[in-house]
């Protein structure tokens, strides 16, 4: 059983907007961690939605939607 709790359908719909437009991002999760890049995909599995977060430099970082505590664009 996952500990995933979900997100507000309209946050959802923002990722999802923010993917489509390629748009520049920051993200910081509930941990403390930043990262730069832009959303490349939103994706489920195991019960739980995830963002792929692509740095300029290549790098690919997945992050639980849920985790996520401030999204700037």
């Amino acid at each position: 059983m996952s500990d995933y709790r979900a997100i507000p359908c309209a946050q959802h719909s923002e990722y999802e907007l923010l993917a489509m437009r390629q748009s520049p991002v920051e993200i910081e999760t509930d941990d403390g961690e930043k990262v730069r890049g832009r959303i490349v995909d939103l994706m489920a599995r195991e019960g739980a939605e995830y963002m792929l977060v692509e740095s300029a430099k290549g790098e690919r970082f997945e992050i639980r939607l849920d985790r996520i505590k401030a999204c700037k664009a």
